[in-house]
């Protein structure tokens, strides 16, 4: 869909600030907030058991992690491999998953594949080369090209291209598709929904709405935060005060909370929850007073989130910069005191508003300039919401809060994790997690008194999440992948830890539980966010690397066993594909092909045939005559001759074929015979 870059005038551009060094200041705020997509804050990691809810067979759970298109990639091609090489389609590859988590990236995939056909057949079809051609993948890479070649030098606000050169077209097009607003939410919706027409087709698809049927029998479980110091809401009075709110959270020292925003099967209600337990906001009417809060709401734990927007969750879950609307954020960045609010502010819609008016959860569109003091804001408990990566990029342990919640007795969790090249992360001592950094903060990689760090870059302050830590440490290190494989630059493994949760009080995780995880991982050096259409091709390298991995390196067994992809069994047929019309009555004298040249079963198995009993009556006077012969011909072809000398011959031939990675092996028996 064609878009027009939006250039603001000089006097819009400025109209927030009240001299030009604020607005140069707001400048490289900006290009601060907006580099976080391309240096890695937020980072996307490096490179079973007992069964679910429900009827007591054997489940797995699924959590797709977060890193933009890359891993809504990476996340593709695995699930598109497992329909190739299962001969099924998503529902089928997805027939034992109980639950899926995802978060950023992972929901993008997620709200896609569970609300819209076109995308959901695209996975299903497994065509690699019709995705990234014409698929949603080709559609991105068509949309992306009216960026190539964008000239900095002409764009009013070149100085955000001088501080990243190499993403300046990814900052022209930003400015593009949300405008002076700068809200994520418009500019996920016009870009990540753009193809097969989403942004459209789901604008008002609610998560009460139903889904595409692979899904319809599943739990959702969406990754987010809530940010909790010191967040700028809107603008009011005056003298443009900055309505804020604070809140204590779990662990205190932490800038976000956890959220959950879950939607079971069936009937029953979609619901946001902070998984800490009950959150007090204390609102006050200027964030630059933060002691000034008169005004408190403590929201329920657990919100209605039946009428929260497909998109609005897709938002919420990948707000990767919305940190930004925090002054207690900006002031751990060095951001100067006097300017704080302000640049919070101008800054706020990188998260996302919502309320819980009425206790139902709602996208407050228009909040940033909603001019509503603190105690109406109180009454509304209006936050700002943002990337679950802000607390677990994986998703994980959101979904295994569910588990626990649904009193599962223990679990099979699959980690579909998104890393960047580089491959395993390591301890300081050299020891490796043999996963990216996200899969192993949930074992502890950098974890310390409850709280984890966010990077906006090597050289800048961390800020502090809560540690998504719910395994121990020494499980990660002391057990290697089952299977790994290289290509190009791309790196793939796969490996099964047998595991038992750690408490963890920001999750509200309960101690104890044991099951197994399986981490997939894939380390790439494609960005989490292209700026130009060259840059898909190292998505499609990374897809391919994926699909040969799986399909042709020895991949596709470990896959297969990680989602409890049922073994397809040959179908029971007396007439196998190459069988067709062979019939079953033998000639009195004469020749039987009974197993034809080159033979198969249905599935393509190589099938061999033996005889392997025989019966007769009325044999001739001499006893020594014989009856029949069995002649093997060349490429497995068999032929029976019978002698004439016999009557009512009954002959059995058993037919085999090996099993392989896809289906079992294959046995059955038929009857010949014959009468005078």
């Amino acid at each position: 869909m064609p878009l027009t870059p939006v250039v603001a005038s000089p006097s819009a551009a400025s109209s927030g600030f009240r001299d030009r060094r604020r607005f140069r200041f707001f400048l490289v705020v900006l290009a601060t907030a907006l580099g976080l997509l391309s240096t890695g804050v937020f980072p996307v990691p490096s490179a079973s058991a007992q069964g679910g809810v429900g009827d007591g067979k054997q489940q797995a759970s699924l959590a797709l992690a977060g890193g933009g298109v890359r891993a809504h990639t990476n996340h593709s091609a695995w699930l598109m491999a497992a329909v190739n090489n299962s001969g099924r389609d998503l529902n089928g590859v997805l027939e034992n998953v109980n639950a899926i988590g995802a978060n950023s990236g992972g929901t993008w995939w997620l709200t896609q594949a569970a609300w819209d056909f076109d995308f959901a057949k695209g996975i299903s079809n497994g065509d690699f080369a019709a995705y990234q051609k014409t698929g949603y993948l080709g559609q991105l890479r068509d949309f992306y090209a009216q960026f190539d070649g964008a000239d900095c030098d002409k764009w009013k606000y070149r100085v955000l291209c001088d501080l990243e050169t190499k993403y300046g077209a990814y900052f022209l097009m930003l400015w593009s598709l949300s405008g002076e607003k700068l809200s994520w939410h418009e500019a996920v919706t016009k870009l990540v929904f753009e193809p097969y027409n989403m942004e459209t087709s789901l604008k008002n698809t609610n998560l009460s709405d139903a889904r595409q049927p692979w899904s319809a029998d599943k739990s959702l479980v969406f990754a987010a935060t809530a940010l909790t110091k010191d967040v700028v809401l809107n603008q009011h009075g005056i003298l443009e005060e900055h309505g804020f709110y604070s809140t204590v959270s779990v662990p205190t020292k932490a800038i976000s909370t956890p959220v959950s925003i879950v939607d079971p099967p069936g009937s029953a209600a979609a619901k946001s929850s902070f998984l800490a337990g009950p959150q007090t906001f204390n609102y006050g009417n200027h964030a630059a007073l933060p002691n000034d809060t008169p005004h408190s709401a403590t929201p329920p734990v657990n919100i209605d989130a039946n009428l929260f927007g497909v998109i609005d969750t897709a938002a919420a879950s990948s707000a990767a910069v919305g940190a930004v609307a925090s002054v207690s954020a900006l002031k751990t960045l060095g951001i100067p005191g006097v300017l704080r609010s302000e640049a919070a502010w101008e800054l706020s819609d990188m998260s996302v508003p919502v309320t819980a008016v009425n206790d139902r959860l709602a996208y407050a569109r228009d909040l940033k300039t909603d001019s509503i003091k603190a105690d109406e804001l109180a009454e509304g408990s209006y936050q700002r919401l943002a990337d679950g990566a802000y607390g677990d990029n994986t998703s994980a342990a959101g979904v295994l809060r569910n588990l626990q919640d649904d009193d599962a007795e223990g679990f099979n969790l699959v980690v579909f994790d998104d890393a960047v090249a580089g491959g395993p992360v390591k301890t300081g001592d050299g020891r490796s997690f043999h996963m990216g950094e996200s899969a192993a903060q949930l074992f502890g990689y950098e974890s310390k008194d409850g709280l984890a760090k966010e990077c906006f870059s090597t050289t800048s302050p961390c800020l502090e999440k809560p540690s998504p830590q719910v395994f121990a440490k020494d499980v990660a290190l002391s057990t290697s992948p089952e299977w790994e494989y290289q290509q190009s630059g791309v790196g793939v493994s796969i490996g099964t830890y047998d595991v038992t949760t750690l408490e963890n009080d920001a999750w509200g995780i309960d101690a104890g539980k044991s099951g197994t995880v399986t981490i997939v991982s894939s380390y790439s050096d494609a960005g989490m966010v292209p700026t130009k259409t060259e840059d898909f091709n190292d998505y499609d390298k990374l897809m391919n690397v994926i699909n040969t991995g799986v399909s042709q390196q020895g991949g596709w067994p470990y896959l297969r066993d990680a989602l409890m992809i049922p073994i397809a069994p040959a179908p029971p047929v007396e007439a196998p594909q190459s069988q067709e019309n062979i019939g079953k009555k033998l000639p009195v004298k004469g020749k039987k092909v009974v197993n034809k040249k080159n033979a198969r079963t249905q599935q393509g198995q190589k099938m061999r045939a033996k005889v392997t009993r025989v019966s007769s009556k009325g044999l001739a006077t001499r006893g020594d005559v014989a009856c029949y012969k069995a002649k093997k011909k060349r490429k497995r072809k068999l032929v029976i001759k019978t002698t004439g000398q016999c009557a009512k011959v009954k002959i059995w031939v058993t037919y085999k074929a090996a099993g392989n990675a896809t289906y079992e092996k294959y046995e059955n028996t038929t009857k010949f015979k014959t009468r005078r």
